[in-house]
């Protein structure tokens, strides 16, 4: 018995020593892959950081463009203020200046409006004048007219006289040479 006690003590620390060494090689590979893996996540964590940096990089590049581009809007709508400025005022200036010009327009127009008048207004005067000169005419004619007639009547009656004198005469001659 002593030697199957001491067989079985032999066989059972052979077992755990083998177990042991099983154990603890597989124990040592599994805190090695571990530590692989340990490995390969801070590789892992190394490139995530990477690439966490390289994206807030690009952020803070998009960031910097978004402010210039907020700048350059801010500026285009200054722009885009001063020349809706500029064109109202260039508006107001055309419209203004199109009313003195319609204003001028209207006062030359008055003055040309006033001219004709004045020469409507010289035409009837001369036309009266003309008028009144052609009754003075038409009176004179009449006038004339009038002495013509009254000559043509009184030179028939001249005539006549003429004519009674010399019958007279041719008479008083007839009388005279018939009692001689």
């Amino acid at each position: 018995m002593k030697k199957k006690a001491l067989t079985t003590t032999i066989l059972v620390a052979t077992l755990t020593l083998a177990l042991g060494i099983g154990g603890g090689y597989t124990l040592a590979n599994s805190i090695w892959a571990g530590h692989t893996n340990i490995t390969q996540i801070n590789q892992d964590i190394d490139i995530l950081a990477g690439r966490i940096q390289a994206k807030n990089n690009e952020l803070a590049k998009a960031k910097g463009n978004l402010e210039n581009l907020n700048q350059q809007v801010s500026d285009l709508n200054n722009q885009n203020k001063q020349l809706q400025d500029s064109y109202n005022n260039l508006a107001t200036q055309k419209d203004a200046e199109a009313k003195s010009y319609q204003k001028q327009l209207q006062e030359k127009d008055a003055q040309i409006q006033e001219k004709i008048a004045e020469i409507q207004k010289a035409i009837e005067d001369g036309n009266a004048k003309v008028a009144d000169k052609q009754k003075e005419v038409t009176a004179l004619q009449k006038k004339y007219d009038d002495a013509m007639s009254q000559l043509a009547d009184k030179n028939d009656q001249l005539a006549q006289a003429i004519k009674d004198v010399q019958e007279t005469q041719s008479r008083a001659d007839n009388a005279v040479a018939n009692n001689k």
